[in-house]
């Protein structure tokens, strides 16, 4: 008798372990000491030990009347920024833990809108117009630029930075699927909406223009190359954790 490992209690086991892996970014801070960050014309960044790198942010870990009156990520050194620098940290996110002096509360994974002096600075470095105010908008700007975006590609093709553009994109169509239009509605499934390259042999090209939110669902039947794709052990018991998830939307 053959054993379905797609069903019952391995399945769940194995679902957790190989959904876990999926390749998802992290929100992480660093100190302004790091020695991992590194500077080009247009801010910050860091790389990991896989080679991904992820621009960043800056902002206060704690927040008062002596400070700021409400918190701003800024993703260029303006006057605000440059005043606090020493108070400082870096992320890769708009999503940031800090505290406030004022309320005497620690904020976890709280959202920072980003400083509209620093966003008056980026957009005079970009050639390409940035069309909103967050962050997503200023690293999706970036690869419509043909001499700022990112030209570096990992073993399997993709640019670098893809991790960072997939999400920002995702969050820029607010985890809505184009094609089904299913939408997400807690961040913890967000494993569940995926980027897709219109053109798949032009991964380094992510502007807008050739991407797509997907559920993976859509995403697995783009086409016959996609439905191979999918047929690993790994993505059949995604599909089928989204295919619970879908159902619990009903």
């Amino acid at each position: 008798m053959l054993y379905n490992f797609l069903s019952g209690q391995t399945a769940n086991l194995l679902s957790e372990l190989l959904g876990s892996s999926i390749q998802e970014m992290q929100n992480l801070s660093y100190d302004l000491e790091s020695s991992e960050i590194q500077a080009d014309e247009l801010g910050y960044f860091t790389k990991d030990k896989y080679g991904n790198s992820f621009r960043l942010g800056l902002f206060l870990t704690l927040y008062g009347k002596t400070f700021l009156r409400s918190p701003a990520l800024h993703i260029d050194y303006c006057e605000t920024a440059e005043k606090f620098k020493s108070r400082l940290n870096y992320t890769n996110s708009q999503i940031v833990t800090y505290y406030s002096l004022d309320r005497q509360k620690k904020f976890a994974d709280e959202k920072l809108s980003v400083c509209k002096n620093c966003m008056k600075i980026a957009k005079s470095k970009l050639s390409v117009r940035i069309t909103g105010n967050e962050l997503h908008d200023f690293l999706l700007a970036i690869e419509e630029d043909d001499n700022l975006k990112c030209k570096i590609s990992n073993s399997e093709g993709y640019a670098s930075n893809w991790q960072q553009i997939s999400r920002a994109y995702r969050e820029s169509k607010k985890y809505t699927c184009e094609n089904c239009n299913f939408k997400m509605d807690e961040q913890k499934h967000s494993k569940f909406w995926q980027t897709h390259h219109i053109k798949g042999n032009e991964k380094l090209n992510n502007k807008r223009t050739n991407l797509k939110c997907l559920c993976i669902k859509c995403h697995s039947g783009v086409d016959e190359y996609h439905k191979q794709q999918f047929t690993s052990i790994e993505n059949l018991l995604l599909l089928e954790q989204f295919d619970k998830y879908s159902k619990t939307r009903q």
